[in-house]
């Protein structure tokens, strides 16, 4: 709905405020006595000035719109709301599903009620993602992805590329 420059103007700010948002909240659950206003502008020159963020911006990558996500889940989890910290990592999940091995934290962990409504949040990401853009998107999302070529390469670190490579499979051309 909106011209190229427009929706990356607004998906940058969107990540920048997300990234900020996210270690803001990191920095104030690891050290409530020292947060402060100072602090809280080091910690936000600290992020904006470390390449990997700048490269996550750059290249309009999801890591730091996810980060608010991971922390109220890390922090959910942390004050054992259990089942808060799953709907938030499903959430997570359901945006990048590498972030689905959280799962076998639930599942390790023998965490029941976290476990299911992971699962449930997930199923209904998908069930929502699927009523506004229909099933064909996840069936031309899967043909799609038959036709990489690169997943055994050594930077791809996809539960698939990591499971390809250790069987013994090799990047073709």
């Amino acid at each position: 709905y909106l011209s190229y420059a427009h929706a990356l103007l607004i998906w940058t700010l969107l990540s920048v405020l997300a990234g900020a948002l996210g270690i803001l909240l990191l920095q104030q659950k690891l050290d409530a006595q020292a947060f402060s206003l100072a602090c809280a502008l080091l910690v936000l020159i600290g992020l904006f000035s470390y390449y990997p963020s700048f490269v996550n911006l750059q290249f309009g990558q999801l890591s730091l719109l996810l980060l608010p996500l991971l922390v109220c889940g890390w922090r959910a989890a942390r004050q054992k709301k259990t089942i808060s910290a799953a709907i938030y990592l499903a959430l997570a999940s359901s945006i990048k599903p590498f972030i689905g091995l959280f799962l076998f934290y639930f599942l390790i962990r023998k965490e029941w009620c976290g476990l299911y409504a992971f699962l449930l949040m997930l199923l209904g990401c998908a069930l929502l993602a699927t009523l506004f853009f229909g099933f064909d998107s996840y069936v031309d999302y899967y043909h799609t992805c038959q036709q990489i070529k690169w997943a055994a390469s050594n930077w791809n670190i996809s539960i698939y590329g990591f499971l390809l490579r250790l069987i013994g499979g090799h990047e073709s051309n």
